[in-house]
């Protein structure tokens, strides 16, 4: 929360109420149950359900085979769109399921409508377990301290040559002026 007030300066942030949407089971007919209770296949709807009713979400298994099963971002989407408070600028969910946009993604890390005011943002791939799996050396992820300064270090370049190409820039026209008087 901290984060999203620092940047929507100016604007009251606030977290609307921790079971303003929560994802259910949505019985589709097609699921059955093995011996034990373990489900034969995953589901291929979820329930998303708001103060207002419990809206359909797509389902459908990783393609990688990473989670189980991934939810449709854009029904999750439409579903920001119709829940956003009458008083609210924006609508952020941020959800731990892995999410889909279209039937040719892998997978979609989220997706912002500016124009509805909503946005959608997944935290499921970003979990330290899937490190070694997408090949991440957390080594030199940053701000470990040797990284630390190296980003320092990089920063304080891009300010040098900056501030040489405002000098040049400012020095040009004088010799531009010199040329045409001679």
């Amino acid at each position: 929360m901290d984060y999203l007030a620092a940047f929507y300066h100016g604007l009251l942030v606030k977290a609307l109420k921790a079971n303003a949407f929560t994802f259910t089971s949505w019985e589709d007919g097609k699921r059955r149950q093995k011996a034990g209770g373990k489900v034969s296949r995953p589901p291929s709807f979820v329930g998303l359900r708001t103060s207002k009713e419990c809206v359909r979400v797509r389902a459908r298994p990783s393609k990688v085979g990473t989670f189980a099963v991934q939810l449709n971002l854009n029904d999750i989407l439409d579903v920001m769109i119709e829940a956003l408070p009458s008083d609210a600028y924006a609508l952020l969910l941020v959800v731990n399921h892995d999410i889909y946009e279209d039937e040719d993604d892998d997978f979609a890390c989220g997706r912002a409508f500016g124009g509805s005011r909503v946005a959608v943002v997944s935290t499921a791939r970003y979990h330290p377990m899937l490190d070694e799996q997408q090949d991440v050396d957390r080594r030199h992820a940053w701000p470990a301290s040797h990284c630390s300064s190296y980003m320092h270090e990089c920063c304080l370049k891009a300010t040098e040559a900056a501030e040489a190409a405002e000098a040049e820039a400012i020095h040009e026209p004088k010799k531009k002026e010199a040329k045409t008087q001679a």
